[in-house]
């Protein structure tokens, strides 16, 4: 009997010592109720001055594409092979009736890891047309007569790769620095069939015109991440080169805005979109070919990403 006693007490004292540790709402008055129910939805949120160094302590992998628009212009001229008559100066529009853009795709998978960043991405674009010269233009030293068939075919591919490192990280968000690298490949191909203008008793002629341009192109820049509000960062980079160096020119800008909205508390997962523009002039000169090509590029991409 006294040792059932003794049970009961020790039972009792450790309900006692239980019930004054944990606060339970049963029995608070209103305003403590809400109190302590906030509390709990705090301890549940990273703190907003958390998350983005939070972000940062994870790897991150994103996969993105979307359409990419490109709107061209620029001439080309082509002279003759055999060191005869220079090329007149063709218009990509009024000339090669390439229109004013061309619509591709742009696909890339984005990883973040710590304080550095890597960046992989392909995108591409074509551009058919063909339509009867308006004026008397000399290509591969040949001088054509106006109404000259022509038909163009145009491929641009670019290849790119950048890295970047944090050097700041706030809790208002970061600053960094990237280096990067753009492989542009341009498939030119085009054919010309009509008379000559020079001497209308000349048979009807065709020439036929290729070219393949590479492109290699570094680029330096960096960026601003920025938290506006809980779950979300923002990022706005900037990325150019410009030099002039014998018989080319390149100067080349592209400007990013990528927010990035984590779907859980604890950014397991988030969806990503970019906008992206992308400004390209080159003028080159080879010994058949003397061009110059202006582009500017919009990038709309999408994506969603998980944390390792």
């Amino acid at each position: 009997m006294r040792t059932l006693v003794f049970l009961v007490v020790v039972l009792s004292l450790w309900l006692v010592s239980l019930s004054a540790q944990t606060p339970t709402i049963t029995g608070m008055e209103p305003g403590n109720k809400e109190k302590f129910a906030e509390d709990l939805a705090l301890e549940a949120v990273p703190a907003q001055e958390e998350l983005y160094v939070l972000g940062e302590l994870y790897t991150h992998a994103t996969l993105l594409g979307g359409p990419r628009l490109t709107l061209l212009s620029g001439q080309m001229g082509f002279d003759s092979p055999f060191g005869g008559r220079t090329g007149s100066k063709l218009d990509l529009q009024k000339d090669l009736f390439m229109g004013d853009d061309a619509l591709g795709a742009f696909f890339g998978i984005d990883v973040q890891h710590s304080y550095f960043h890597i960046n992989l991405s392909y995108g591409y674009s074509q551009n058919k047309s063909q339509g009867n010269l308006e004026r008397e233009v000399v290509i591969s030293d040949t001088l054509f007569q106006k109404g000259a068939k022509i038909q163009t075919d145009m491929e641009n591919h670019w290849f790119n790769a950048s890295i970047g490192y944090t050097l700041l990280a706030k809790s208002w968000g970061g600053v960094g620095v990237q280096l990067g690298l753009d492989y542009i490949y341009v498939r030119f191909i085009s054919r010309v069939e009509g008379f000559p203008a020079d001497d209308p008793t000349n048979p009807f002629v065709s020439v036929d015109l290729s070219k393949n341009i590479f492109v290699p192109t570094p680029t330096i820049g960096g960026y601003v991440d920025v938290v506006p509000f809980t779950n979300c960062v923002v990022r706005c980079d900037i990325n150019f080169i410009h030099y002039d160096i014998a018989t080319r020119r390149l100067t080349t800008v592209t400007l990013g805005l990528e927010p990035r909205y984590y779907l859980t508390a604890t950014q397991e997962y988030y969806a990503y979109f970019k906008f992206k523009y992308e400004y390209f002039a080159y003028d080159f000169a080879t010994t058949q070919v003397d061009a110059y090509w202006e582009w500017h590029s919009f990038l709309f991409l999408f994506g969603a990403g998980i944390k390792f």
